[in-house]
């Protein structure tokens, strides 16, 4: 017999964010997802709170919502005395959005279908990738109508230079940091079944194989890193029977299939060149200067710093130009940026309010009491909590909507798993009810 779906309002809100969350995590930098990414954002926190308020009629508070608006509330705060105070406030309306992850409480049926949905794209994303190393110009060919609809000669040239001078391709993303975030986010999709014990099918080993491939042909060497580093912590937490062995057959393999295809594929000698044929002496890239910036922020502020997001508008009173204009990519290491713009307090804040969910989701693997099923979940939540907080090094992850909001999707599959299996941890949840006033409007739970 075949199911009804009905159209319910319920319904509907579910199929918003389903749809919605895959479009702002990884549907890349191009023009549409680039306009449309904030609005998508604002509009999910609606719909989160939406289902919370209206639907579920409970607002749950526990340890990590509270510390994810408090560390947001500092943001909002940070306005009364930002350099750029209207950026600090998009960025304060993005960090609440995100938060209303948290208080919407998605079952784990709801997060099937959205990850569902982010293997798709990531699939898609990762195939054009691929074909652009051997299809000259095959994004501005046959997709120029999604990354370059009008023409402009600006994103042309990114394209070309990301290819001819970084030596990288990013298919449909358009930017090659994007693309290699995305293809960890598939990366973390095969490898979070794999190591929760479940057997891989066939399709789970190719698209291994073609986000990895295509990680490669991204040339960035962080998120390169990333993979084995995750891998490393997840072959001490997983479930999988003898997978000391397992792993380091996998890998054996990979590093010797590797070489084999670097004879034939000329591109995936980059990745290499990098970590170690580079014939620069500056490992940093120049990331040092911007780095001192940061640091000179801390100096004017210690305790508060110079307001959140505010260190484009710090660089350019400094001096720092790029073609003579203001620079607008950040300081490319969060921990330094954070300090500067938020101060030690802002840096406390955000140090508990991100070190907590990790706590919690090795605790939660590591107590193994629940299914395979949420297993996976909490092992892709692991992933992806290490890509960002390894990524922060040398990236731009809390400046960076999409990648934001990834981060907080992953902590919200670790809160799924923790709310149904019981587990309280260290501070004890608050919930709200809406649907009785004649109840005290709080109680334990």
């Amino acid at each position: 017999m075949d199911k009804k779906y009905k159209i319910t309002l319920t319904n509907i809100l579910y199929l918003f964010l389903v749809l919605a969350i895959p479009f702002i995590c990884v549907s890349g930098v191009s023009v549409i997802p680039a306009h449309l990414r904030f609005y998508a954002i604002t509009a999910s926190a609606v719909v989160c709170l939406m289902l919370a308020v209206f639907i579920r009629k409970k607002i749950i508070l526990d340890s990590v919502t509270v510390l994810s608006l408090i560390f947001g509330g500092l943001i909002m705060l940070s306005v009364l005395y930002s350099l750029d105070p209207k950026l600090t406030l998009n960025f304060f309306v993005i960090y609440i959005s995100c938060s209303m992850l948290f208080i919407a409480d998605l079952p784990e049926n709801i997060f099937d279908k959205i990850i569902f949905v982010i293997r798709v794209v990531c699939v898609v994303m990762a195939v054009s990738i691929v074909l652009s190393v051997f299809i000259n110009d095959f994004i501005l060919t046959y997709f120029s109508f999604i990354v370059n609809p009008n023409h402009k000669a600006e994103i042309i040239t990114a394209i070309h230079n990301e290819i001819n001078y970084s030596k990288a391709y990013s298919g449909l993303a358009t930017e090659r940091a994007d693309a290699a975030v995305i293809m960890n986010v598939g990366i973390a999709l095969i490898a979070s079944k794999f190591f929760s014990g479940q057997k891989l099918s066939k399709h789970d080993i190719i698209q291994m194989i073609l986000f990895v491939a295509a990680l490669f042909f991204t040339n960035k060497r962080t998120l390169f890193l990333v993979p084995l580093i995750a891998f490393a912590v997840m072959i001490l937490l997983g479930r999988v029977k003898n997978k000391f062995l397992k792993c380091t057959t996998v890998a054996v393999a990979g590093v010797c299939l590797f070489f084999v295809l670097s004879a034939f594929i000329p591109q995936l000698n980059n990745i290499y060149n990098r970590f170690f044929s580079s014939g620069s002496t500056d490992i940093l890239n120049g990331r040092g200067e911007l780095w001192d910036f940061s640091l000179d922020m801390y100096q004017r502020n210690p305790a508060f710093g110079c307001g959140f997001a505010s260190f484009n508008k710090f660089a350019y009173d400094g001096g720092l130009l790029i073609k003579g204009r203001q620079w607008n990519y950040f300081g490319h290491n969060c921990y330094y940026e954070i300090l500067g713009e938020l101060g030690i307090v802002g840096t406390v804040a955000f140090a508990v309010a991100f070190a907590l969910p990790l706590i919690y989701t090795i605790i939660l693997i590591y107590r193994n009491s629940g299914t395979e099923h949420q297993s996976a979940f909490l092992l892709m939540s692991l992933y992806i909590q290490i890509m960002c907080i390894v990524y922060c090094v040398s990236g731009n992850v809390l400046y960076t909507s999409q990648q934001i909001y990834l981060w907080y999707f992953a902590i919200a599959m670790m809160l799924c798993v923790k709310r149904s299996q019981g587990y309280k941890g260290i501070v004890q949840s608050i919930k709200y009810r809406f649907s009785d006033p004649n109840k005290e409007g709080y109680e334990k739970i």
